[in-house]
């Protein structure tokens, strides 16, 4: 009786991937409460999710990484008016390249934060270069664009890449970003928070997903009790 129900999901999962992932986000969505919605505002075209609707507490405003460019914080001000959440301060959250936009928000718009948590963020000087950047160091130097580490151009590259998968979570993240970018963070905030997770890659949020939501929701609980609206925090 099971043989066709796991023959069919087996054919699915061969012939159309991207179906199963949609049903994948669709039930989590579902079950987390979450809506996808969309907004226009000066010609930009935001997807988003959200839940509930703002209250008495602030808002928290979370930034994905990648796929940006170095103008996407303009774009990220024009959605924070338009869903009007700098009507009063709100946390925000920001991940890699997400971080980075986060971290230039939070310097030119201080007074619309409660807070502020970054996350692996990319934009930094770093002391020391990854090994990631500085295969792209002797790439630019060279200018030999089709050894672009994780960066596959043929069929075959990508098959190639494909069988890492099974071993390379936390081998490649970690050479993507140097830990060293903390202590630049400390040094320069020195009323930050602080974290370093043991046996964790770049993917923070994907990779130790309870662990980072007890982290920030810890930090931003603490912000909230001590009573002092007046002094912004970083994580």
């Amino acid at each position: 009786m099971l043989a066709i129900p796991i023959l069919s999901f087996v054919a699915s999962f061969l012939l159309w991937p991207a179906v199963l992932i949609k049903l994948y986000h669709w039930y989590w969505r579902r079950r987390l409460g979450l809506q996808v919605d969309y907004a226009e505002c000066d010609g930009f075209h935001f997807c988003y999710m959200h839940r509930g609707k703002p209250g008495s507490r602030p808002s928290m405003l979370m930034l994905h990484g990648f796929s940006a460019h170095k103008d996407m914080w303009l774009g990220v001000l024009k959605f924070v008016e338009s869903m009007q959440l700098n009507k009063k301060p709100f946390h925000l959250v920001g991940t890699s390249m997400g971080g980075n936009v986060a971290g230039v928000y939070a310097a030119r718009y201080p007074k619309d934060l409660s807070s502020l948590t970054l996350i692996c963020p990319a934009g930094l000087k770093y002391p020391e270069d990854s090994t990631f950047v500085k295969r792209l160091r002797d790439i630019e130097k060279t200018k030999d664009v089709h050894s672009i580490p994780l960066i596959p151009t043929t069929p075959e590259e990508m098959e190639e890449m494909l069988k890492l998968c099974s071993f390379v979570r936390f081998k490649i993240p970690q050479q993507v970003l140097d830990v060293s970018g903390a202590s630049v963070l400390a040094d320069a905030l020195p009323g930050c928070q602080v974290d370093l997770l043991d046996n964790c890659g770049h993917s923070v949020v994907m990779e130790r997903p309870r662990k980072a939501a007890q982290l920030i929701m810890d930090f931003i609980i603490r912000q909230q009790n001590s009573g002092s609206s007046s002094t912004k925090k970083l994580s």
